[in-house]
């Protein structure tokens, strides 16, 4: 079970660093919010000029996404990838922070932390969804 919580608790720390989302305002019907299982667009932002390491953080946000989804559908999790993505991406984010918006550019700031606000909750959920099947199979006697 400790193995199955450090890449958890890693996880949740990733999603949980993010930039808080600013107030929003409600002036009327609201569209309906994207489904969490609904894989998001992964087309590339506009990093001209930008920080290269913006656009490999986006980039590694995305297929640490893909590979969670892929777990997800083969019915496996396979903890020693996960924590590897969960620790790659905590160590790059904790290199752009300690740049910082200053040290960026505000408009690759506000890319940085648009990949943040997209990925980190959807990866979170991923991998609660992950630890719950792994957690059922391992009561169900079917993995270890």
């Amino acid at each position: 079970m400790q193995r199955l919580m450090s890449p958890l608790i890693l996880a949740l720390f990733l999603g949980a660093c993010g930039s808080p989302a600013p107030p929003v305002e409600e002036t009327g019907p609201s569209t309906p919010e994207p489904t969490v299982t609904e894989e998001p667009e992964t087309v590339p932002a506009d990093t001209s000029g930008c920080d290269p390491r913006v656009a490999e953080y986006t980039k590694l946000l995305q297929d640490y996404f893909a590979d969670l989804e892929r777990m997800e559908q083969q019915q496996h999790y396979d903890a020693p990838l996960q924590e590897a993505w969960a620790v790659n991406a905590i160590r790059l984010r904790s290199a752009l922070n300690a740049v910082g918006p200053a040290g960026l550019g505000e408009s690759c700031w506000m890319e940085y932390e648009a990949a943040q606000e997209r990925y980190h909750p959807l990866i979170a959920d991923k991998v609660k969804a992950l630890a719950a099947m792994k957690a059922r199979q391992i009561t169900q006697g079917e993995g270890s």
